[in-house]
């Protein structure tokens, strides 16, 4: 027996479906399907309490401020992502007000690395479909280098994503600390500057993987 159809789970969404929500959840990132509820994320009665009485006291947009416009904030943003880290969570140094355009952009882009993790891949072998955050490995080549692979859970193919060695994990590093910056960073001229820099370390990291993926394949003898 089929089952009745009743309104979409989606806020606003007026379709009819038999499941909780219609094309919505299809469409929702995948690695937002893994995640907790909001209120299993901290996103409480006891949060909206102290949102409320933090945009009480800092009303306007940190990032458009630094702008020259002024926005009313309407969302307190944690600077560094709390990742689930209730001190951090709770660490109101840790607090910046923004508006709802300024945090879209920023949760975006924090968000483009767990996207790239929840990733699905097809195996070209048996056809599996797999999340890449469940199905990767390194291994060690020799003389410092890393293979990083995707081993299919299905037939246990392997895939090379990548190549690394002291200096390109130096590099990985680098751009680590650089993210870590500029989610600390209010000033914009500083700002600036560390895009600018992260955009050269980009530059040279993948000059320097490509280079390393072809020695490492080249054919030997």
């Amino acid at each position: 027996m089929m089952k009745p159809l009743k309104p979409c789970n989606e806020p606003g969404c007026p379709q009819l479906t038999r499941e909780g929500y219609c094309q919505h959840k299809l469409s929702k990132p995948l690695y937002d399907l893994f995640r907790e509820s909001s209120s299993r994320r901290g996103y409480n009665s006891r949060w909206r309490k102290a949102r409320e009485g933090y945009l009480a006291k800092h009303p306007l947009c940190q990032s458009c401020m630094l702008q020259g416009k002024r926005i009313a904030a309407t969302v307190v943003d944690h600077i560094k992502p709390h990742k689930g880290d209730k001190k951090l969570f709770w660490d109101s140094s840790n607090w910046q007000p923004s508006c709802a355009s300024c945090h879209s952009r920023k949760t975006a882009k924090e968000d483009e690395g767990l996207e790239m993790d929840y990733k699905k891949c097809t195996c070209d072998h048996c056809g599996t479909i797999f999340i890449v955050k469940y199905c990767s490995r390194i291994m060690k080549v020799g003389r410092g280098i890393k293979r990083h692979l995707l081993v299919c859970p299905g037939c246990k193919a392997e895939y090379t994503s990548y190549y690394t060695n002291a200096e390109i994990r130096k590099q990985q590093n680098k751009i680590r600390k650089l993210y870590n910056a500029i989610r600390m960073t209010r000033n914009k001229s500083l700002l600036d500057q560390h895009y600018k820099k992260m955009d050269s370390i980009r530059a040279d990291l993948e000059r320097d993987m490509n280079q390393l993926r072809i020695e490492v394949e080249a054919p030997q003898g």
